[in-house]
């Protein structure tokens, strides 16, 4: 079957699937659902020093913003199946890439960061080790079973979706989120948004920061750009997109009036604190993903 054929094909239902895919989404939604909750809840908290989970002894402003988009990110995905009508395998294709993009990022936190725990973790009921390690080998197992899951459901292989109402916002959400800002939190966020760039959003940006800010990259390229080569419908992913884009505004907000150790730095290009220009940015991609919704099959905002 041409990959024309697979991305007109109509998605297939979980009963449908085989053990290997349903499982493996089930589990990916409790273990991912976990560390997404406690991400867009407060990182902090659940990850820090004072954490019986201590992964970081550090964790700046920057790290905690990243980590809480992350967690949006990755909350809104796993729910993706029950309110955007997301299959089980379109899921799964989503997640290869993830998996794989992350797991280098999980090795340097497991041997080459220097503010992970345990050292430095002041829980008395913190673990005796460096908690990466096993998350390294968790990555592992999660790619592997991902790519068994997805040759129990058809095969690997690239699908791109038709074109449909949502397509265009979902190319600009796409060049902003994915392009722009994804790619470089991909390669070198303390490079290029960092305190020495001249596109300075964080005048601090530590290990905590730049893990955070590279998970944030990976789910922003992963997510938006899924429709290229996961098949995921440009409507559901506009579904999926309006509860993202709706708290990504508040956040923005935050950090331009409400959080300290922001931008511009001192080889800032503009002398103005670029978060107060992401408010009109994500302020017209929430009203477009409104419209959009509004005029696709997709009918509802949400269910």
């Amino acid at each position: 079957m041409c990959s024309s054929d697979l991305a007109t094909a109509p998605p297939k239902t979980a009963a449908q699937m085989g053990t290997t895919l349903n499982n493996f989404v089930y589990f990916i939604m409790a273990m991912y659902g976990f560390f997404g909750v406690g991400m867009l809840s407060d990182a902090k908290v659940f990850f820090a020093a004072e954490s019986p989970l201590c992964y970081f002894t550090v964790f700046d402003v920057s790290a905690e913003w990243f980590a809480k988009s992350s967690g949006t990110i990755i909350f809104f995905m796993l729910m993706s199946p029950f309110f955007a009508g997301v299959s089980y395998e379109t899921l799964a294709r989503i997640s290869l890439p993830i998996n794989l993009l992350q797991l280098p990022i999980f090795v340097q936190g497991a041997f080459f960061s220097t503010t992970t725990g345990p050292d430095g973790c002041t829980s008395p009921y913190a673990m005796p080790f460096n908690l990466w390690i096993p998350q390294v080998a968790l990555g592992v197992a999660m790619l592997v079973w991902n790519v068994m899951a997805l040759k129990e459901a058809g095969g690997i292989s690239m699908v791109q979706a038709p074109k449909d109402g949502a397509t265009y916002f979902c190319w600009a959400t796409a060049l902003v989120y994915a392009v722009t800002f994804g790619s470089t939190l991909m390669i070198a966020p303390k490079y290029f948004w960092g305190p020495d760039s001249i596109f300075c959003y964080w005048e601090v940006n530590d290990e905590s920061g730049v893990f955070f800010g590279r998970i944030l990259g990976i789910l922003m390229c992963c997510v938006y750009l899924a429709p290229l080569y996961a098949g995921l419908e440009y409507a559901k992913l506009a579904k999926m997109a309006m509860p993202m884009n709706m708290l990504f505004l508040s956040y923005f907000v935050k950090a331009a009036f409400f959080m300290e150790s922001i931008g511009p730095g001192h080889n800032a290009l503009l002398p103005v604190n670029l978060w107060v220009l992401q408010i009109p940015i994500g302020t017209v991609f929430l009203l477009w993903n409104i419209k959009v919704l509004r005029e696709t099959k997709s009918g509802a905002l949400l269910f």
